[in-house]
């Protein structure tokens, strides 16, 4: 058959056209035996044969396969042999290795066109070999051996990921019933801490799956494997598979599929050949890896390109999806707000006027917060500060682009070290965290490559949650300093008000946001993100169109803020007839964006009013296809409001997908939202209703049936497995003990939720609710365990880098083996130290014994003066605390600066 046929073939177009936008070193394959059996070796079936020859004749071998299926029938032959198991996988073993094998065009695909880390059930070497023929090799990770698998997941040169062994180490094999349960776990549930579903976690978390040579028939994998790709369900997975002659074996194997998440390119039954040529079509077609070097030989370089985009850039608006945006000719430089700069290595404060003197000649990271001004710096310096066009401006967007303009191309070729740069260029490369966000290997291979042009230097804007969750030794090697943007001040958001406005003409404006700046604590805090200070700029200006109820003066949080901004910006793209849909029709596309984004993941863009696309971030695919990609918001935060915007509209209106939208983690920049959403609800009967909600949903979830839960949401509640219903107790314990105060009892549903909760992790939740809500002495008792190396240590340390976002990762699943940096949580902590909010005091029974734990585990490589200052000056005294809890903090402070005077020296 030829690829057309095969495209016309089934639902294949679609298929390919999906497989087509993706980055095809991103996609993981998953080999099956059906490869190896190309190759020349067995089946499992025919490997279970040639073993049974040895124990049975034919008549007993057919007579026990006909009544039990293929693992029973390895026990079998195990219990034949007196339970020697070894003895078994010796004979798998030397069946395999005295195998005559020969590599095929497809097992070459497979290694050199595809992720480098791969995935099969299989034992033989197959795969070593083919990237041998390449002059490649990679790590054979054995998930058994559990000591191998967290470090070597994560490793940039990619590695095979052995889920049953290798005929190599014959205790690795997976055969036998135990065998199973010591990698998989109890049968009908996902326990991470079991090598296999470990492995598949680490693995798979934000990477696509293509099975090949896969049956896909249910068995202990498939069943892990199925919530895994359930956790990460934003992201498509797809299989190439024979398309059964028989429809009712066609039915049950669609409905296989969906029930896994899987999608299939089929081909017709019989004809594997047909595997070559879909794979040969995928690696032909599909977006190579964003770190290939891009051809650039073609294209002279000149001075002339430069100045061509410099001129691009300044006519550019400031923010591309606000139509009524200044552009940068129009008011920089004079809007320019020289940021405060922190030096992280050198623990300096940095000046920008001196930054390029000092750092011109180094790699450097500039990190903040999202909003904190990276990317106006970065401009500012390519178009104001760079007379000899030796600066140079780069999006890493056009690292993933398959048509660059002359000047990307060319930049990107210094970058990559295929072009020869006469002279000394300093590249500024933007939004790296937009377009790798979750894909740390690919981070880590850019750097690889742009450390070969010794004329190059390299200045990267890059978000903080997301440099500190990448950050590692080769990476700090990389950059010699990382200089974060901090908040800016008062005077700052002042400064930029009073520019704004002198250079725009505008009257008024300056006056009125200093009104709003000095009307609470709650204002001037948002003003102190400049992206805020942009929002609330256009809201003042826009003031007299926007709708009732909708006026700055209403807002007093951050929700308030950006559900004001969104009102205002449907309203003004209404009144300029550029959008159909109503305020709640492009409110509810906007959360189907924000869901399927989130996580680093895509989808189509299926709503091309004006109203919904101009907050997106789009992209284009190819010069001639008509499909628009949504790779996330313009600007991150707008994806986090929009996850809690639809979360609080669910506790708000009961509806049926409260359930569902609350069974997946959240981050802390998510509950930031939902927290102040709740806040902004002065209704003391609708506050005291949604707290009665979400404390039926937990029990509707440990009582089924015993609530006056809607039928709708009990419905949802019914439908949620057993991964879904442990993040929904999850978030619901943290939301309902960091509610408003109101006359329900929350110490009590936090009691009986101890009596029945046993997991570690909610184990967890529930002590840092009890802290807030009683019983205190439930919270006390907790803290007395948190001690280095316990249970109680690893969990919170754990959640707690997750959380944060030091690592990209979910906080209930991940394990922080690898002593992640813990920059961000750290942060969090010593802020929370120096408030003295009732909510921050009370946290530190807990706060205290954790850090003790995070220098210990690190041992106190990273403790600094600093931090010491601030423990020191921590108050513990008051009427937050009850006598017991205040000489347990008593205690804990004691002994943290004890251990920071011994190990740093502190005298």
């Amino acid at each position: 058959m030829t690829i057309e046929e095969l495209k016309k073939f089934e639902s294949n177009k679609s298929r390919f056209e999906e497989l087509y936008l993706c980055d095809r070193n991103d996609i993981v394959p998953f080999i099956g035996a059906g490869v190896s059996k190309g190759c020349g070796f067995y089946t499992w079936n025919e490997l279970v044969r040639r073993v049974a020859d040895n124990y049975l004749t034919a008549d007993e071998y057919e007579a026990l396969s006909a009544r039990l299926d293929n693992m029973e029938l390895v026990d079998e032959l195990i219990a034949l042999v007196n339970g020697n198991v070894t003895a078994v996988k010796k004979r798998i073993a030397d069946l395999i290795i005295n195998c005559e094998f020969h590599q095929t065009n497809v097992t070459r695909s497979l290694v050199s066109g595809f992720s480098k880390c791969m995935i099969t059930t299989n034992y033989d070497r197959v795969l070593e070999e083919a990237l041998a023929l390449h002059g490649e090799s990679v790590p054979v990770i054995l998930p058994v051996m559990a000591d191998q698998t967290a470090g070597a997941l994560q490793d940039k040169k990619g590695c095979i990921l052995k889920l049953h062994g290798t005929v190599e180490e014959l205790s690795s094999m997976i055969l036998a019933r135990e065998d199973y349960m010591q990698a998989y776990g109890p049968e009908g549930t996902l326990d991470v801490s079991r090598p296999v579903p470990l492995a598949l976690s680490l693995l798979f978390a934000g990477k696509r799956i293509l099975f090949a040579g896969c049956s896909l028939e249910k068995d202990r994998t498939l069943e892990v494997l199925s919530r895994v790709i359930h956790q990460n369900h934003h992201i498509n997975h797809y299989a190439v598979l024979p398309c059964p002659s028989d429809a009712r074996e066609k039915n049950a194997l669609n409905i296989r599929l969906d029930a896994l998440g899987i999608l299939p390119v089929f081909y017709p039954e019989g004809r594997h050949e047909c595997l070559e040529i879909i794979l040969n079509d995928l690696i032909k077609n599909s977006k190579t890896s964003r770190t290939l070097p891009q051809d650039t030989g073609g294209k002279r370089w000149s001075r002339r390109l430069v100045q061509v985009q410099k001129e691009r850039e300044a006519n550019q608006v400031i923010l591309p999806w606000m139509r009524s945006s200044a552009g940068f000719r129009a008011v920089f430089p004079d809007l320019f707000i020289p940021p405060r700069i922190q030096g992280i290595k050198s623990r300096t404060r940095l000046f920008t006027e001196h930054l390029l003197k000092e750092f011109g000649e180094r790699n450097l990271v500039i990190t903040g917060n999202a909003g904190s001004g990276k990317t106006t710096l970065l401009k500012y310096l390519f178009l104001f500060e760079n007379p000899g066009d030796e600066i140079l401006y780069l999006h890493a967007s056009a690292l993933a682009k398959k048509e660059c303009s002359g000047y990307e191309e060319g930049v990107i070729g210094f970058l990559l070290g295929r072009r020869r740069a006469k002279t000394h260029k300093l590249i500024l490369l933007d939004g790296i965290d937009e377009e790798f966000l979750d894909k740390p290997e690919e981070v880590y291979r850019l750097l690889e490559q742009m450390g070969k042009n010794r004329k190059i230097h390299v200045w990267i804007g890059w978000r903080k949650d997301h440099y500190n969750s990448c950050e590692n030794e080769a990476l700090n090697r990389f950059f010699y300093e990382t200089a974060e943007i901090l908040d800016w001040t008062q005077d700052m958001a002042r400064d930029y008000i009073h520019n704004y406005c002198t250079k725009l003409g505008l009257k008024g404006v300056a006056e009125r946001a200093e009104e709003l700046m000095t009307s609470g604590d709650e204002v001037r805090e948002l003003m102190r993100s400049p992206f805020h200070v942009v929002l609330m700029l256009y809201l003042i200006e826009a003031e007299r169109e926007q709708p009732p109820g909708t006026r700055c003066s209403g807002i007093q949080s951050l929700y308030g803020l950006y559900e004001t901004f969104f009102c205002c910006w449907w309203k003004k793209e209404k009144s300029r007839g550029t959008t159909r849909g109503s305020l709640e029709e492009i409110r509810t596309y906007l959360w189907q964006a924000a869901e399927a984004t989130y996580y680093g993941g895509t989808c189509l863009l299926e709503n091309e009013d004006s109203a919904a696309e101009g907050l997106l971030y789009i992209d284009n695919v190819g010069s001639s296809s008509e499909k628009k990609i949504v790779k996330g918001f313009y600007h991150r935060s707008f994806c986090s409001f929009f996850r809690a915007n639809k979360i609080l509209d669910a506790m708000e209106t009961e509806k049926g997908f409260l359930a569902e939208a609350l069974s997946k983690p959240l981050r802390n920049d998510i509950t930031d939202f939902v927290r102040s959403g709740i806040g902004e609800i002065h209704d003391r009967k609708k506050l005291e209703r949604i707290q009665h909600t979400l404390m039926n949903l937990y029990i509707e979830l440990v009582k089924p049936g015993e609530t006056d839960l809607s039928v709708g949401l009990k419905k949802e509640v019914g439908k949620l497995d057993e991964d879904d219903a442990f993040y929904l107790k999850n978030e619901l314990v943290y939301l309902i003990t960091r509610y408003p105060r109101t006359s329900v009892k929350v110490d009590k549903f936090v009691q009986m939720v101890a009596h029945i909760e046993e997991d570690p992790y909610m184990r967890l939740d529930i002590a840092y609710g009890a802290v807030l809500t009683g019983p205190y002495e439930l919270a006390l008792e907790y803290a007395k365990k948190l001690m280095p190396g316990t249970e109680e240590d690893f969990v919170n340390r754990s959640w707690t880098v997750a959380y944060f976002g030091d690592v990209q990762a979910v906080p209930y699943h991940y394990r922080n083996t690898e002593q992640a940096p813990w920059t961000k949580a750290r942060e969090a902590r010593m802020k929370r130290l120096q408030s003295r909010k009732e909510k921050a005091v009370r946290f530190r029974i807990l706060d205290l014994p954790l850090l003790y734990c995070f220098y210990e585990s690190r041992e106190w490589k990273d403790a600094t003066l600093q931090d010491y200052e601030i423990i020191r000056q921590t108050e513990i005294e008051g009427e937050y605390y009850t006598e017991e809890e205040e000489q347990f903090l008593k205690e804990q402070k004691e002994k943290l600066l004890a251990a920071f005077e011994e190990e740093i020296g502190i005298k």
